[in-house]
């Protein structure tokens, strides 16, 4: 079997969520740059904790936006096979189901790797996609804060207010988590209606 026919095929939702992401990333490193090319105001753990620079940034920033792009690209697949076949299954069962292959397994989600790698891959391309591209968009209007003004700056400094960025990240994924579960239910039960 060729390649090509393992492969979806990228929709529009890909290439504006790319387009956004690409966009989003290379937008932070340039307002970085611009307010702190020695890397002095930066808050990125490679950079305030484990004292790497730029070649350090710029790598991690190309490694993360690719994977994620990749991701995303494999989660455009048509994801109906996976939904179970009766219908009547609640949210929960459902999540276990599409995860584990099993109607009462939704404990496992704790401590077990899914056993349906599509899944992961699904779900890792849609949350971690949206994730990063308004997570971006948040630092970008952050650092556009922090190269303006002199008092913000020294307030995210201070105050540790850097903390509540990196602490959105947590938000962020629990909202798209839950947005991307309950989706995929509404299709299931509109299938069975």
């Amino acid at each position: 079997m060729r390649f090509s026919a393992l492969t979806p095929k990228a929709g529009t939702d890909f290439w504006l969520l790319s387009a956004g992401i690409v966009s989003l990333r290379a937008a932070d490193l340039a307002i970085t740059y611009a307010v702190s090319p020695d890397l002095r105001w930066e808050i990125n753990p490679l950079v305030s904790v484990a004292g790497l620079g730029w070649l350090a940034l710029l790598t991690s920033n190309i490694a993360g936006v690719t994977l994620i792009l990749v991701l995303l690209y494999f989660s455009q697949a048509n994801t109906t096979e996976l939904y179970p076949a009766e219908p009547g299954y609640s949210v929960k069962e459902f999540v276990s189901h599409y995860l584990f292959g099993e109607r009462h397994a939704f404990r496992k989600i704790y401590y077990v790797v899914p056993k349906n790698r599509r899944a992961i891959i699904e779900y890792c391309g849609y949350v971690f996609a949206r994730v990063v591209m308004v997570w971006s968009f948040i630092v970008v209007l952050n650092n556009a804060l922090v190269w303006y003004s002199p008092g913000f700056r020294h307030a995210m400094a201070d105050l540790r207010l850097w903390l509540a960025v990196y602490g959105l990240l947590i938000c962020l994924t629990i909202a798209y988590s839950l947005r991307f579960f309950t989706t995929l239910y509404r299709k299931y039960v509109a299938a069975h209606a």
